[in-house]
């Protein structure tokens, strides 16, 4: 399921192109505040029920992919969300970097 975090990172971020290992470390920067941003979105969206299981998984579980897969099956646009936070840092990281030299 992280996976799919992985892909769009490469995807939307046109990072294709780069060797094997700075893509890695790209991904491993990127993905963990695209997770994080998932996930706060995952939680606005979940019953108080889920959310409780959520916690409780957390506390638990540190296991990412198992975290990941229960908020995949309560959140079924999940791959929707993944995308739309990957927009965000990119569009992020892009004015950041835009306003570089200025």
């Amino acid at each position: 399921m992280l996976d799919n975090i992985d892909n769009k990172i490469i995807e939307i971020l046109g990072i294709n192109k780069l060797s094997e290992n700075e893509r890695k470390e790209v991904v491993e920067k990127l993905g963990a505040l695209i997770y994080q941003g998932v996930m706060l979105r995952a939680l606005d969206i979940m019953d108080e029920e889920d959310r409780d299981t959520f916690e409780k998984l957390i506390s638990e579980n540190s296991d990412p992919e198992v975290i990941f897969t229960f908020v995949a099956e309560k959140i079924p646009d999940i791959n929707e969300i993944i995308s739309e936070e990957t927009e965000k840092l990119k569009d992020y990281v892009t004015d950041i970097m835009s306003g570089i030299g200025k």
